[in-house]
């Protein structure tokens, strides 16, 4: 298939269990009209050496680990293409992943400005990973059929999905180009580092009307933390990103569906971290005002 330009964006840190199988996936798509770019985030393990090894791959090399937000956006301003890419380096996609997405973009209405597939726990490939990602009205964050037996794939509701998982999700320029925001203006907000900023990019782009469509036929795996993150980073950065993505998104029609989010899930939530590891909190809220006071 002949069409316009994608412009792929990864960033690796420590991925040489999956980076080579990402980039293989890569060049075995039949759709060609690709350019392929690696951001490595200063890997300590062999991630750089096996990158070097394609020469389809554009790479960037990182002093230190900027995050995943931070290379996208860089990826996104030193290029010029119709769609981006965004790709975890621990997700394969099928052959037509590419193709298939491409096309029915291509097809859809003009206020569609984002895409997901079928992607699969490459754990157990008879589960489901993610078809999109959904809020609901109590500020919880899912991946859209997690954990579904992929048997029941079409029983999914794909109803109020947000966007793509952005592990493996198609955008269109023009939309990142009409929601970035200051100080920085990023179209992915780099405070957030990783983890939930593709909510905050499908909200900002649901509230300037853009809306996100779900391509069955496009497939593709994912390992999820496939860099070998510290869980006590994760489960900070998720702690953090959460309060942010609220504080940055929160209306007065949803605040009481809030207020009832804090009393049965963020207050046991934060009992629970205040017994196994006080610092996560101590840390967050500093960071969370510092964040904050940046952005405003």
């Amino acid at each position: 298939m002949i069409g316009p330009k994608v412009v792929v964006a990864i960033a690796a840190f420590n991925a040489q269990q999956f980076i080579a199988g990402c980039l293989s996936s890569l060049e075995n798509q039949d759709y060609k009209n690709l350019e392929i770019y690696v951001v490595d985030n200063n890997s300590t393990d062999d991630t750089l050496n096996i990158i070097q090894k394609f020469n389809s791959v554009r790479l960037i090399k990182n002093k230190k680990n900027n995050g995943v937000c931070s290379v996208r956006n860089k990826i996104i301003e030193s290029t010029e293409s119709k769609y981006i890419l965004t790709l975890d380096s621990d997700v394969v996609l099928e052959d037509s992943f590419i193709s298939t997405i491409v096309r029915e973009a291509e097809d859809s209405r003009h206020n569609i400005g984002m895409w997901g597939g079928t992607i699969i726990d490459m754990k157990n490939k008879e589960s489901i990973d993610s078809l999109g990602i959904r809020l609901s009205r109590f500020w919880k964050f899912y991946d859209v059929g997690s954990g579904i037996n992929i048997s029941n794939l079409d029983k999914v509701s794909i109803a109020n999905t947000l966007g793509p998982c952005a592990c493996a999700g198609l955008y269109l320029r023009n939309m990142l180009e009409s929601i970035r925001e200051e100080p920085r203006f990023e179209a992915f907000d780099s405070s957030m580092h990783y983890l939930v900023e593709d909510f905050d990019v499908a909200i900002r782009a649901k509230n300037n009307g853009w809306g996100f469509k779900y391509i069955k036929g496009a497939k593709g795996y994912h390992y999820r933390h496939g860099s070998r993150v510290a869980s006590k980073v994760i489960r900070y950065l998720s702690f953090r990103n959460r309060y942010y993505l609220i504080v940055k998104n929160l209306n007065l029609e949803a605040l009481p569906y809030l207020i009832l989010s804090i009393f049965f899930y963020d207050l046991p939530r934060i009992a629970y971290l205040t017994m196994i590891d006080f610092k996560i909190i101590k840390r967050s809220i500093f960071d969370l005002n510092n964040m904050l006071w940046k952005k405003n």
